[in-house]
């Protein structure tokens, strides 16, 4: 009644349901450099520019081009063997990029592109293995915190409000003694509730950054 609480209720909260284990930090890293949108958008960038590479390397080759031509002549006026038929031709012809100054700067400012494109990715990949593995210990020290009250911290204010309790009724503790108790117990539920928040918090971090939903962790790491 003290904790204007039913009669029968615990005086500790209800554990919650049980969290999912942290993996190894390299497993999320693998999982992370797989699926995280900004690290796929720079191996985009990098196959684009991969592509327009390639192209300005082809400015470079001769152009070839090959063609057939028919001129249809019409009756023929003389007793020569052709004289009446149609001419018929077939065209070869080679373009030369003799002046390179156009396809240079193509090539230049493809080749600038990539290696831009590259840099970026490995930025993101470097920052990606660091945000993985800081926000991977700190959701396993809410988690170890998480267990730390609900295995001993609030057992043992309730115990201790328990024990309070009985001396209070049988004249032996205090009332403010009985209210320390309470106070105690409380103020350790807020703090459990609190590292429930900060865990969910630090799991949807966490999941962010990895790109794929948490719970899909393991089936993504083993393809």
């Amino acid at each position: 009644a003290i904790l204007d609480r039913p009669p029968r209720t615990p005086a500790s909260p209800a554990p919650p349901s049980d969290f999912p284990p942290i993996p190894a930090a390299d497993r999320l890293q693998s999982v992370a450099q797989k699926n995280r949108p900004e690290i796929l958008a720079a191996q985009a960038m990098i196959e684009r520019s991969e592509a327009a590479r390639s192209l300005a390397l082809r400015e470079y080759f001769p152009d070839l081009s090959v063609g057939y031509e028919q001129s249809v002549i019409g009756a023929g006026t003389t007793n020569t063997p052709f004289d009446g038929k149609d001419a018929k031709a077939f065209l070869f012809q080679v373009n030369l990029p003799i002046w390179a100054g156009r396809q240079n700067a193509a090539r230049q400012e493809a080749k600038s592109q990539e290696e831009a494109s590259e840099s970026l990715y490995k930025d993101w990949v470097n920052q990606t293995m660091f945000e993985v593995e800081d926000k991977a210990v700190k959701a396993e020290t809410s988690q170890r915190l998480i267990k730390l009250y609900q295995d001993t911290v609030l057992p043992q204010a309730d115990e201790a409000l328990k024990s309070s309790q009985n001396g209070y009724e049988a004249d032996r503790v205090p009332f403010l003694d009985l209210l320390d108790s309470v106070r105690s117990l409380l103020k350790f539920e807020q703090e459990y509730y609190r590292y429930n928040a900060d865990f969910a918090q630090r799991l949807a971090d966490l999941e962010r950054v990895l790109g794929v939903p948490f719970e899909q962790v393991g089936g993504e790491n083993e393809k």
